[in-house]
């Protein structure tokens, strides 16, 4: 195995774990909340939590995209960078929070609902001395693995001991800012250990440079956010908290996928960031087995999660959450696409191909929240989500087009034939399996995929011996 594809699985599995822990606390946490709050107290949380990234893209202003790609092509300059961008940030949190201001005056919203995201607004001043990105673009996933875990942990903790009725739902984004803060701090001190001192300076004549070049990660930034938060906002000031509870449930359940696929993919961006320098040939095989693999990942998500969303959700947040089966099965399809489409988004953004990106999410975006306005009225909470597969659809329809045109060709249709008749074996099985319980039947329906797939070769022994080399080796290097 090459040294590149090893750090890249070594990376991936720092930060995958990672993700898996603290999703899995998440987890925890949300399952606890939607049990203690009910549906309203928890749509309260959702709502807020959907408001809080308009605010939080304007700090993060593209820094959060542009920063792992920089520190990764040059890591020398990494300290001088960072604290340009904090620099920048502390200026920048000023308007951020002057907005949410103005939006929780204007906001036909409760006044608890006005509280709570008043109070999740706290967390600014954390998110502006973040540093993760730096760590992701310098392959040091360590301590960007640890102080993700560990804000969850602190999350969970301050949960179990002060949310234990749904008057207590105020408390909420309070524990929130407290995990955010200890987070930051962690790697704050990572860095100054590494670095030395992290004051502020912002060089007036590196930054009409720097904002120039951040200008379309910051347009990227704003669309991605109105795609991905709009929807929640919608279905609170039209179908209210409890729509905003049930869709919001809905989409946690899809965190897993998600953040395990931005894992890998910020694993993978920094090797990418080096191959628009190197030629996209040097990454033709890496590419190729990325696309395989994730393919497969997706078709049995979805297939899976379709089948078992009902018998899930009832599980996982009991009967009064029963109306987000629906959105579900189709956010789930939603996120097949996703992960698919991310790696021609990757590529696009690391070839400096970001105005290309830029008009692709302005597209997407456009057509996400028209469709929104149109079905959410029309089909609830199913049209939201139906929303949602549909601007995935475009993404991945353009993202193909223009990687092929100015990148290079990486095609994905040619790996899914195989994952689709496993998937169907696998339907079966669990179609059989209902008797059993939700936990066992995934499990059962996880197991007879993955063999499927090894009999068919879509896995093969080389990426097991690859995956098991990454997960222990025999000196773990950072």
């Amino acid at each position: 195995m090459s040294i590149r594809s090893t750090r890249i699985v070594r990376n991936f599995s720092w930060l995958s774990i990672a993700q898996l822990a603290s999703r899995f606390l998440a987890f925890i946490t949300t399952i606890y909340l939607t049990r203690t709050l009910g549906v309203e107290g928890f749509g309260v949380i959702v709502f807020a939590t959907a408001a809080l990234p308009y605010a939080s893209l304007i700090i993060d202003f593209g820094f959060q995209s542009l920063g792992p790609i920089k520190v990764a092509r040059d890591p020398l300059a990494a300290p001088n960078f960072v604290k340009m961008i904090i620099g920048i940030r502390l200026g920048l949190s000023v308007i951020a929070i002057i907005i949410l201001l103005l939006f929780i005056q204007v906001a036909a919203i409760s006044n608890l609902t006005k509280i709570v995201t008043l109070l999740y607004g706290i967390s600014l001043l954390a998110h502006t001395f973040d540093i993760n990105w730096v760590f992701l673009g310098s392959e040091a996933m360590r301590p960007a693995a640890i102080a993700e875990v560990f804000s969850q942990v602190v999350m969970l903790v301050g949960v179990l001991f002060y949310v234990n009725n749904p008057d207590d739902v105020i408390n909420v984004p309070i524990i929130f800012f407290v995990s955010r803060f200890t987070s930051v701090v962690f790697l704050l001190v990572r860095f100054k250990q590494s670095y030395g001192g992290i004051w502020p300076k912002v060089p007036l004549e590196d930054f009409r440079r720097i904002f120039l070049e951040v200008i379309p990660f910051a347009a990227s930034g704003v669309v991605g956010t109105i795609l991905q938060s709009t929807d929640i906002v919608l279905i609170g000031f039209w179908l209210g908290l409890e729509g905003t509870g049930l869709y919001g449930a809905a989409r946690r359940i899809t965190w897993l996928p998600i953040l395990l696929a931005t894992a890998y993919f910020q694993a993978l961006r920094p090797i990418l960031a080096r191959a628009f320098i190197d030629g996209i040939k040097t990454v033709e095989n890496l590419l190729e087995r990325s696309m395989r693999l994730i393919s497969a990942s997706s078709v049995g998500m979805v297939i899976g999660g379709i089948i078992v969303a009902e018998s899930l959700t009832n599980f996982l947040f009991g009967s009064e959450f029963a109306a987000a089966v629906f959105p579900l099965r189709v956010l789930l399809i939603s996120i097949g696409l996703f992960l698919i489409a991310r790696h021609y988004r990757l590529l696009l953004i690391t070839f400096n191909l970001q105005k290309i990106d830029l008009k692709i999410m302005v597209i997407v975006t456009t057509a996400n929240l028209t469709l929104n306005v149109l079905l959410i009225n029309r089909y609830g909470l199913l049209g939201s989500a139906i929303a949602a597969s549909v601007s995935e659809t475009i993404y991945l329809a353009f993202g193909y087009y223009y990687t092929r045109k100015f990148v290079g060709y990486v095609p994905f249709l040619r790996y899914l034939g195989k994952p689709l008749i496993a998937a169907s074996v696998m339907a079966l099985g669990l179609y059989l399996s209902q008797p059993l319980h939700v936990v066992v039947r995934i499990a059962l329906g996880g197991g007879i995929y993955l063999t499927i797939l090894f009999l068919l070769k879509t896995i093969n022994r080389k990426d097991i011996r690859q995956i098991k080399e990454a997960l222990f080796p025999e000196k773990m290097t950072q």
